[in-house]
């Protein structure tokens, strides 16, 4: 992250009850703002992940109580993380993340950028 933009956008996805498992290997996540769209940002497959070491624009994700697979299922919570394309978003701007698994229903994000950046923010 910059001193002026938000660069890195991190957040968790569980699965319902009686939702099938999700490959995370097959999600495609996307990202909209006023003056760039990206339709399908680049895995990184960087098993040590973390919000200065991806390239822009790229996202990981690591699966939390984890059975060993690449498979969202129930009990399990992924930690996604979305490094921005290049500006990022600046104070007041708003931006929309969209997860779409292989199968099943799309999940948007929309945000807007509070009018301070800090390092560390909760996008409500």
């Amino acid at each position: 992250m910059d001193d002026t933009n938000l660069t890195v956008v991190e957040f968790y996805l569980t699965l319902t009850a009686g939702q099938h498992p999700i490959s995370m290997d097959d999600l495609v996540i996307s990202y909209t703002d006023k003056d760039t769209h990206e339709g399908n940002i680049s895995y990184s497959n960087n098993p040590n992940a973390s919000y200065g070491n991806l390239t822009r624009p790229s996202w990981n994700y690591t699966i939390l109580y984890s059975d060993g697979d690449a498979l969202l299922e129930f009990g399990e919570k992924a930690k996604i993380i979305v490094a921005l394309p290049e500006p990022g978003v600046t104070a007041n701007q708003e931006f929309t993340i969209e997860v779409k698994p292989a199968e099943g229903a799309t999940l948007t994000i929309t945000r807007t950028a509070p009018p301070a950046i800090d390092k560390t923010m909760n996008l409500h």
